[in-house]
C-alpha cells in the first residue's frame, strides 16, 4: 500500500503559486491540465454564457501548454483549482486586484464606524424576538 501523496502535493502547490501543464481535456466548465506530481488541475470558466464558454474553449487545444495560479488545493476531492484571468469571465480587461483597489479607493463610507440604526427597526427586531420566544 502506498502512502497518501496529498500532504506533499498540498505543500508543493501553494495558493498563489503559478503552475503550468499540458491541456488534457477541454470541458464546458473549464480546462483540465496535467500538473507536476501526476496531478490534474482545473481552471474553471468564470460566470459567462454557454456560448461565450464554448467560444473560449475553442481557443484551447488538448496538448497545448497552459499556466494558472493555484487558488485551492482540495485533498478531500483530490482536486487543484487554478485561476487564469482570461478564463475568469467578464469582458473587462482590468485585473481583479486593480478592481479591488479601485473599489476600496472609491468607498465614501469609513469602515469600522458606528452605524446608526433607526429606532423603528430596533423596536421591530425586539417585537420579532419576543414572538420567537416560547412562552
Amino acid at each position: 500500500m502506498q502512502d497518501d501523496p496529498w500532504p506533499e502535493i498540498v505543500n508543493h502547490f501553494e495558493s498563489g503559486k503559478e503552475v503550468s501543464g499540458g491541456i488534457i481535456r477541454v470541458l464546458d466548465k473549464g480546462i483540465i491540465i496535467q500538473l507536476a506530481m501526476d496531478v490534474e488541475g482545473i481552471i474553471p470558466f468564470g460566470k459567462m454564457s454557454k456560448k461565450d464558454r464554448r467560444a473560449l474553449a475553442s481557443q484551447y487545444e488538448v496538448g497545448a501548454n497552459l499556466s494558472g495560479i493555484v487558488m485551492k488545493v482540495s485533498p478531500e476531492d483530490k482536486k487543484i483549482i487554478l485561476f487564469k484571468e482570461e478564463l475568469a469571465g467578464g469582458s473587462n480587461t482590468q485585473s481583479a486586484s486593480d478592481e479591488v483597489k479601485d473599489y476600496l479607493k472609491n468607498q465614501k463610507i469609513d469602515t469600522g464606524g458606528k452605524i446608526d440604526i433607526p429606532q423603528e427597526l430596533l423596536d421591530n427586531a425586539k417585537d420579532a424576538e419576543k414572538e420567537q420566544q416560547p412562552t
